[in-house]
């Protein structure tokens, strides 16, 4: 009872710490950001990044998508429109302006700004916390410059993470880690408000993790709170990440220091851990829309649960129902977000792909370690692991199916898993025999 009482009141401590940092930040006077915004209009006007623009295919009908840089603008439009003489209800509606009042953002800031253009649309499901964090940096950088700021708070932190992985001898972590970021194309992340903070959540969380594990600490509270604040950052990107890689990291530590036995402790451990953070993530969720609902004097609800419907199957948006009437819409999702990891991004020929996996496969059977059921349990789990990103590619098929571009970055836990799964599912001494055979031959 005293440990339930404990995380509830860390978990509206930590509610409340996070709302007074979004009102208060909301309380930076508009001109004090507006020479700023405008000198981003470059990044975002229509016109001068057509170049940019990619050709897509959805359901057989072909449109333009603006990408990333569409969530970005919607970003700072929001932060723009954010009204400092009543704070507290701005930022939890969260209105920006759009053209005819459609969900089509204006890339053009100066004609919004010169026009003096009202703000007409709302975004109240979201919490849009990095807010709290780009408003300040607003008043003496502009975005391209908090863009390279990003990039080198990103870099710094998964260089610090790579040194602790060399540090306690966990080389099969730095392998994994590294590939993981390159085939999940990590060198971009920086350059997009929108998932970039779960990137950089996952890297703070997972130097915090091993931290507190080597000092023998509970990580449940850590992981509760890592569920709050990806809720309070994210726009439902990459979420899975500020959980399931510390899980992976504290797992492999945990294995190579014989402290978990079997695959049933390492299952539990796994379980709890998601559960906790998912507490932090989907009670976060919930009091945006009670203190939404309490402040704005609305239901919030009603905004909600038509977006819901159409994240998870394509309806409930009588304007947006085109992918309802997709087949197999899930599947679909999941074989997008594969065919998006680099290097399969660029295989015109699938067998290619089919014959890397079937040599992976041969490998493993000419190598696994057939006597040790030690290894074999904990490759089993790194597996289950992996295929959890899947799992929410399945559930949310219309969301991921439509933004697989940004989306299939989740499946850096995929990448991870298997790559530690391949390494400790191998007998070295096997390994070492047949290819000193072979270099006889």
């Amino acid at each position: 009872m005293k440990k339930t009482i404990k995380y509830i009141i860390i978990f509206i401590v930590t509610v409340l710490i996070l709302f007074l940092l979004l009102v208060v930040t909301a309380l930076i006077p508009r001109e004090k950001i507006e020479d700023n915004i405008r000198e981003s209009t470059e990044t975002f006007y229509y016109d001068k990044n057509k170049k940019i623009l990619e050709k897509t295919e959805v359901l057989g009908e072909e449109q333009y998508e603006y990408r990333h840089i569409y969530a970005d603008a919607m970003l700072l439009n929001i932060i723009y429109y954010i009204d400092t003489s009543n704070p507290i209800e701005s930022t939890m509606e969260a209105k920006y302006y759009s053209e005819d009042g459609e969900k089509q953002i204006t890339y053009d800031f100066n004609k919004m700004i010169d026009e003096q253009h009202e703000a007409n649309v709302q975004y109240i499901r979201y919490w849009h916390g990095s807010m709290s964090i780009i408003r300040p940096l607003l008043t003496f950088l502009n975005l391209n410059q908090i863009y390279v700021l990003n990039a080198i708070i990103l870099l710094i932190g998964t260089i610090i993470l790579i040194i602790i992985f060399i540090k306690y001898k966990l080389k099969e972590l730095a392998i994994a880690y590294i590939l993981g970021l390159i085939m999940c194309t990590a060198i971009v992340v920086p350059f997009c408000l929108e998932y970039y903070w779960t990137f950089l959540i996952m890297t703070i969380v997972s130097i915090i993790s091993i931290i507190l594990y080597k000092k023998g600490k509970n990580l449940n509270t850590l992981f509760m709170i890592t569920g709050i604040i990806t809720c309070y950052f994210d726009f439902l990107s990459t979420e899975l990440i500020t959980i399931l890689v510390p899980v992976l990291i504290i797992l492999t530590i945990s294995y190579k220091e014989n402290k978990i036995s079997n695959f049933k402790n390492g299952f539990k451990f796994l379980i709890i851990s998601i559960i906790f953070w998912c507490i932090g993530y989907i009670g976060m969720w919930i009091s945006k829309w009670i203190l939404a609902s309490i402040i704005l004097k609305i239901n919030a609800l009603d905004y909600v649960i038509n977006d819901m419907l159409f994240r998870i199957n394509g309806t409930g948006n009588p304007e947006r129902t085109i992918l309802a009437r997709a087949t197999n819409l899930p599947l679909r999702a999941v074989d997008k977000n594969i065919r998006t990891i680099f290097p399969i991004q660029f295989l015109i020929n699938q067998k290619v792909l089919t014959i890397v996996i079937l040599c992976i496969i041969i490998t493993e059977i000419i190598f696994i370690r057939k006597k040790d059921i030690k290894k074999l349990w904990f490759s089993g789990l790194l597996l289950i692991i992996s295929i959890i990103p899947y799992i929410r590619y399945l559930i949310l098929a219309s969301h991921s199916f439509s933004h697989y571009f940004f989306t299939f970055r989740a499946q850096i836990v995929t990448i991870i898993g298997i790559v530690l799964a391949i390494i400790y599912s191998i007998d070295e001494d096997i390994a070492k025999i047949e290819i000193n055979r072979k270099k006889k031959h």
